[in-house]
């Protein structure tokens, strides 16, 4: 398959972001955003992609509550290989009512 980076098989980064969402919602779903309520991601900002991931590398994904207002949870997320940071981001949740 033809990508970016043809010479060099490397894992995506809008998958990276996808896997960084879905971690910070697994932490937002443990945290309680009111009866009848859930959190809805609202922003994601400051990502950073430092290095590449290559295949057969175990990724690790960290994520933890930066902040909590009312109707507001912020997520930072980071993802290493072994110990060295090789991105991060920060996403912005908002609660709201169960459809």
């Amino acid at each position: 398959m033809d990508g970016h980076f043809t010479r060099r098989a490397v894992f995506p980064g809008t998958l990276r972001m996808d896997a960084n969402l879905q971690t910070a919602a697994l932490l937002a779903a443990e945290v309680s955003s009111g009866k009848g309520t859930a959190w809805r991601p609202r922003t994601v900002s400051a990502v950073k992609i430092r290095s590449f991931v290559c295949p057969g590398e175990t990724l690790r994904l960290e994520a933890r509550r930066t902040g909590r207002s009312d109707g507001g949870l912020s997520v930072a997320v980071e993802a290493r290989i072994q110990q060295r940071l090789i991105g991060s981001a920060d996403i912005q949740f908002s609660a709201e009512a169960h459809s």
